[in-house]
Order: structure tokens, then sequence, then C-alpha cells
């Protein structure tokens, strides 16, 4: 079975639930503290800190898709240190965690561009 790990994988994503579990991947879905109970149906919550990647690298099966959806909500001007905090902080976080030996095949960010 194919693995997909999605940083982000808690918040609007788990309102319309993951198609790839609807495909039959395996997926597993970092999760803040407080956010574990929501995951949809069929996925796996890894526990961690989106901010560091020290805090759910090690935890992250090998998988052949990381997908970055972490982000606030309704960017804008007036939120530009909170997106450069989180968005930007985020992005690094996933960048260096999909670079693990644990082996990920390819990133994606929720723009659908590859990361490098």
């Amino acid at each position: 079975m194919r693995s997909v790990f999605v940083a982000g994988g808690m918040g609007f994503m788990a309102a319309s639930d993951h198609g790839a579990v609807r495909r039959k991947y395996a997926v597993q879905a970092l999760a803040r503290h407080g956010s574990e109970h929501k995951p949809p149906h069929g996925c796996k919550v890894i526990p961690g800190d989106a901010l560091d990647k020290n805090s759910y690298v090690l935890q992250i099966p090998p998988a052949e898709t990381f997908v970055q959806l972490i982000g606030v909500t309704h960017p804008n001007p007036a939120k530009k240190d909170e997106f450069r905090v989180v968005d930007l902080g985020s992005a690094r976080a996933a960048i260096d965690a999909a670079r693990e030996p644990a082996s990920v095949i390819s990133c994606t960010s929720a723009w659908r561009s590859p990361l490098p």
C-alpha cells in the first residue's frame, strides 16, 4: 500500500476528509497538541509541532509523499508576521524532515508545487 504523510492534516483538510484515504493510501497526519482527536477516518495521527521537525521526524514512517498543508488561515498583509512564522517556519521544518534518510519520494505544498 502506498503511503502519504500530511503535515497539517487535522485542519481544513480534515473537514473534507483526505482523498488519499478514499483511494486506499496509508495516511499519517501530523497533529498538534489538542488536535489529535480530529483525524479523518482511517488516518493515523502523528503528534508533533509543525515548526519543529525534531518533534515528529523520527515518528514518520517511510512515506512516498510528504504533503505540507500548514498555514495561516485567510492570509493577508496584516498577517505578514504570522505568515512568516507559521507558513515559512513549517515549510522549512517540512523540507528538513523530508530530507531525512527515512525516505520521502516527493514533497508537495498546499499550492501543489514541488518543494526543493
